[in-house]
């Protein structure tokens, strides 16, 4: 319920009051990060009201402030009222951010949580399947190689679900160290007549092949993904699915003409 803001010559603590009544706030303080605390202060505080139905703080860990990562628009915990938040983090240099959703004692797929960088700000986007309570996790690592450690931690409070198919496509690695962006669609797709579009910027014509896989059957739609357009930098996927249902959309790809490697690039679930 509380979080500690230090500048050079100053600290700022926040506190959110749960409900109303009356507290008491005790403030310690140490010399150093392995010193001991000690007892410095003590207020009272009376609340009319508490803050929110979800009061308090993100968990903020050391090397967060190490790797000095700063929260640029959400810097209490989340209250979701639509089914979705988001979080943008600068992250300087190479750093590289991603997120795990959690309800319970249930670790939630990964395709819920989806991060996207735009210079040196990195934005995280969370779908919730159901209205609930949620923690979101939030991890980092320095460079494609390295191992992911714990950054920091949300807790969301989602009052309504997203909607029929929640998610996001899954992205790999090398689809980003290729110079490939999703443009048109950065959320599983949901279509009412059948026809899918999917536009990607691919500066440096990657080869693309796409696999439709029925995910009730587990069949290959062999014939289902009609063409592919090229236009400058842009490549579009067309796809007809031949009957109503939830579909897997792979898209897999060679980053030279000789190679006989296909990668897979990033994943779609499509409900039609």
């Amino acid at each position: 319920m509380c979080a500690v803001v230090n500048m050079e010559n100053e600290s700022v603590i926040q506190v959110h009051a749960p409900e109303s009544g009356f507290f008491t706030l005790n403030i310690f303080g140490r010399k150093t990060v392995d010193a001991k605390s000690e007892f410095l202060c003590s207020f009272t505080i009376k609340a009319l009201k508490g803050v929110s139905n979800n009061p308090g703080f993100p968990q903020i860990s050391e090397l967060f402030k190490t790797w000095q990562i700063e929260l640029v628009d959400q810097h209490e915990n989340i209250l979701s009222e639509c089914g979705r938040a988001s979080i943008k983090l600068k992250t300087p240099g190479s750093i590289l951010v991603q997120a795990t959703l959690h309800q319970g004692d249930d670790n939630l797929p990964h395709e819920l949580c989806f991060t996207e960088r735009e210079g040196s700000v990195s934005k995280i986007s969370v779908h919730f399947p159901v209205a609930g309570l949620y923690k979101l996790n939030i991890f980092g690592r320095d460079g494609p190689s390295a191992k992911g450690q714990f950054l920091c931690s949300f807790s969301v409070l989602a009052t309504s679900a997203f909607g029929e198919n929640p998610g996001f496509p899954r992205v790999s690695d090398e689809f980003r160290e290729w110079g490939l962006r999703l443009e048109s669609h950065r959320q599983n797709i949901t279509v009412y007549d059948g026809s899918v579009a999917i536009t990607f910027i691919n500066p440096n014509a990657i080869k693309l092949i796409v696999r439709l896989i029925n995910a009730g059957n587990g069949e290959t739609q062999e014939k289902s993904c009609l063409s592919k357009e090229r236009c400058d930098e842009r490549e579009i996927i067309y796809c007809q699915l031949p009957d109503k249902g939830k579909y897997t959309l792979d898209v897999l790809g060679k980053n030279t003409s000789n190679s006989k490697k296909k990668v897979l690039l990033c994943s779609y679930s499509i409900c039609y």
